[in-house]
């Protein structure tokens, strides 16, 4: 049917012809072990997708091609139903990270290999993080079940006989970003360095011990003089003490 002509943009003349969208059997099978709420991501995602494979570059009324405004409507959805289930700004980041995936997988087995990576990347992320359990199971369960449906289905992708098409690198892309949810959120990404300075300003000040030397945010040298469970009292000069919290 491909070669003459029936599926349009699900057999593209690219390589001699090959079946687009084959990314559907990774999709189906994301939908199905993928814990609940995060399979209803990607099922939003790829259904949209999956539009946008048929359709193609059809130009729409507005001059935008269907198959974009399918993708944008489905990063839409997506943002939606993750504010609903609670992910917060995260739903935004699992969204926009379909845009990335999807400029992958403009070579043979190119968007295979940065899944595969990415999700060990977040295997060892969980680890060094001490990622909680979800639904019972650990929460490297949904990176190694997306490294497995991706090794799975690779071989003939990077042998170009198939394409992903954009159900498959989209889907990808959702799971990939829950992924990356489940080591802590992406604010969990943003706000380690920050975290690593607090708990390193918390280890000093329980160090801290009257007569020791402290050098203030204002530059000001003094000596600690007191210290109580809210504030530590510092001597800069004869009589001239300052209570900082």
């Amino acid at each position: 049917f491909g070669k003459k002509g029936y599926l349009g943009n699900l057999y593209p003349n690219v390589r001699g012809g090959i079946p687009r969208a084959i990314g559907l059997v990774p999709f189906i099978i994301l939908c199905f072990f993928f814990l609940p709420k995060y399979n209803t991501l990607v099922l939003i995602m790829g259904l949209f997708a999956f539009f946008d494979d048929v359709l193609g570059r059809t130009p729409s009324p507005i001059g935008i091609e269907w198959g974009q405004i399918s993708r944008g409507v489905g990063m839409l959805f997506v943002m939606i139903a993750g504010f609903y289930f609670g992910f917060g700004i995260s739903s935004i980041f699992i969204a926009l990270l379909v845009q990335p995936i999807n400029i992958s997988d403009m070579q043979p087995g190119s968007t295979c290999m940065v899944t595969v990576i990415m999700s060990v990347v977040t295997i060892i992320c969980m680890l060094i993080a001490g990622s909680p359990q979800v639904s019972e199971l650990p929460a490297i369960y949904t990176p190694l079940l997306l490294i497995i449906v991706c090794i799975a289905y690779s071989p003939l992708d990077f042998a170009g006989k198939i394409m992903l098409g954009e159900v498959g690198n989209h889907s990808f892309a959702i799971a990939l970003g829950i992924c990356f949810y489940l080591i802590g959120g992406f604010w969990w990404l943003l706000m380690r360095p920050q975290k690593k300075e607090q708990k390193r300003v918390q280890l000093m000040l329980s160090e801290l011990a009257v007569g020791d030397t402290v050098l203030t945010t204002s530059g000001f040298y003094g000596v600690v003089i007191d210290i109580t469970d809210e504030d530590v009292i510092v001597e800069f000069g004869s009589n001239k003490n300052c209570r900082i919290p």
